[in-house]
């Protein structure tokens, strides 16, 4: 929470989605921490710093190492340390908001005592859905859908050669993409895979697997 450098909750991702016409969508989904920790994991195999005033590591000191937010081995995570919320107090009031409603529209608990997963922070790890029907024509709805994202993509940009994107346009454009390109991969990840791989005997499937590709 703000004003603290140990963690209560995980990254609480919040997610937003409302389908129009075929196969469209505007989609907000974000972690309501500075940044989500899969990508941290990321730019941890990468070696990849991160700006300063995000991370902490298990023992609450401000890092820019993400290895060091892992506890500086990353084949033997015990303890994680925290990442920010964004917007200061906002986010941070934000992410504990979701794991009230979350906690109460789940099985009416708000902490887990106590070591998770080998980790030392209590994490909240609770999930809240809620799906609303509009009151208006499912035509009439797609339409006006169609109108507003389009209105979105259409404002003047600030840098001529970045066009205003909508929510979930830059994960449709990353997937487009990868499904042409392929998906890139830190030399660090296939590290990591080698490691788990020896840990359960299997190195050489797994070998073969990575040759494969």
């Amino acid at each position: 929470p703000f004003g603290s450098n140990q963690a209560i909750t995980g990254s609480n991702p919040y997610c937003h989605v409302v389908p129009y016409g075929d196969g469209e969508a505007f989609v907000l989904d974000f972690a309501t921490t500075y940044t989500a920790e899969g990508k941290v994991r990321v730019a941890a195999f990468a070696k990849r710093e991160y700006p300063p005033n995000i991370l902490y590591t298990p023992d609450g000191e401000m890092t820019t190492d993400p290895v060091a937010f892992y506890g500086g081995d990353m084949h033997r995570i015990k303890r994680i340390g925290a990442i920010s919320s964004f917007g200061e107090h906002k986010g941070s009031g934000f992410a504990l908001s979701l794991a009230i409603d979350g906690g109460i529209f789940a099985d009416g608990s708000l902490t887990t005592p106590g070591q998770v997963a080998g980790r030392n922070a209590v994490r909240l790890t609770l999930t809240n859905l809620a799906a609303l029907e509009p009151r208006i024509p499912r035509e009439q709805h797609d339409k006006a859908m169609h109108e507003f994202v389009h209105r979105i993509r259409s404002m003047p940009p600030i840098e001529a050669d970045k066009p205003v994107l909508a929510p979930g346009d830059p994960e449709m454009i990353a997937f487009r993409e990868r499904k042409a390109n392929g998906i890139p991969l830190p030399s660090g990840s296939l590290e990591d895979i080698r490691h788990m791989a020896d840990r359960m005997k299997i190195r050489d499937k797994v070998e073969a697997i990575i040759a494969a590709v």
